[in-house]
C-alpha cells in the first residue's frame, strides 16, 4: 500500500493504545505516543569537544564548528565527511538536522561526555492492523503490525522490524 498524507486530510490523533509507549531495537529506543508521532532516541551517546572546541566528536562522528562558542556544546555543525549536513543544537535543548532535501527536528540533553536525542521521525496513522509511518521529508512506508508481548512486529515489504516493549 503505497500512502502519502494529504495536507487537506484528517488525522486521527488515536493510534491504538497498546501502541503507546517505549520499545526498544539494541540499543535504541522508540516511541509511540498519543498524538500519532512516532520518536527515536539515542541514549548515553559519547562527545567530546576537541580542537579548542572547533569540532565535535559524537560516537566518532566528527562535526566542524560553523558558529557559537567553542566552550559550549550548542552552536551549529558541520557533518566534516559532507558539510551539506547540519546540525543546529540550541539552547534551549532543541535541534534541527537537515542536508539538501530533509529536516528531522528534537530534542537533547547532554552531561559533561554524553548525550541524549529526541527525535521526531514520522506522524503514524493505522487501519485495521495496518500502520502507516509518514516521515517530514521522505516517502510513507506501511506495514501489517502485531504484539505478542513483549514484541511489537511490522512486516514492511523490506522485511520484518521487531521491537521490545521497554518496562
Amino acid at each position: 500500500m503505497d500512502f502519502k498524507l494529504n495536507t487537506k486530510q484528517s488525522i486521527n490523533n488515536s493510534i491504538p493504545q497498546e501502541l503507546i509507549g517505549y520499545w526498544r531495537i539494541g540499543n535504541r529506543r522508540y516511541e509511540f505516543t498519543n498524538d500519532s508521532r512516532y520518536y527515536v532516541h539515542d541514549l548515553d551517546v559519547p562527545y567530546e569537544l576537541v580542537d579548542s572546541g572547533s569540532v565535535l566528536v559524537v560516537a566518532g562522528t566528527r562535526y566542524n564548528r560553523l558558529y557559537g562558542n567553542p566552550a559550549e556544546l550548542t552552536g551549529i555543525w558541520l557533518l566534516e565527511d559532507d558539510p551539506t549536513e547540519e546540525w543546529n543544537l540550541r539552547s534551549d535543548g532543541t535541534y534541527t538536522y537537515h542536508w539538501p532535501g530533509f529536516e528531522y527536528f528534537g530534542d537533547y540533553s547532554f552531561t559533561e561526555s554524553t548525550m541524549n536525542t529526541r527525535e521526531m521521525r514520522a506522524v503514524i496513522m493505522e487501519s485495521s492492523g495496518t500502520i502507516i509511518f509518514d516521515p517530514p521529508y521522505a516517502p510513507a512506508q506501511s506495514g501489517q503490525w502485531s504484539i505478542s508481548e513483549p514484541s511489537l512486529s511490522v512486516v514492511f515489504p523490506a522485511g520484518t522490524v521487531i521491537y521490545t516493549r521497554e518496562v
